[in-house]
């Protein structure tokens, strides 16, 4: 998540990303911390049209294959 860390939230009606021009939680059919719009996506579909698992991209490639996700929130 250090590449989210800078980033506000955006949501479908909340469109709070870098990209000037598109709305990457409509896009990517859930919210999340975009930038422009996103490397790894836990709050999208799971595997639909994709093979089952969450995406991710690095560099050029995306993958779809991370069978599970959980994420813990913890005051700082």
């Amino acid at each position: 998540m250090a590449y989210q860390r800078t980033f506000q939230f955006s949501t479908r009606d909340r469109d709070n990303d870098n990209h000037p021009s598109v709305d990457c939680a409509g896009n990517a059919q859930g919210a999340w911390w975009f930038k422009s719009c996103w490397k790894i996506h836990l709050n999208g579909p799971y595997g639909s049209p994709e093979p089952p698992g969450v995406c991710y991209h690095i560099n050029t490639i995306r993958y779809c294959n991370i069978p599970f996700t959980e994420m813990s929130i913890r005051r700082v």
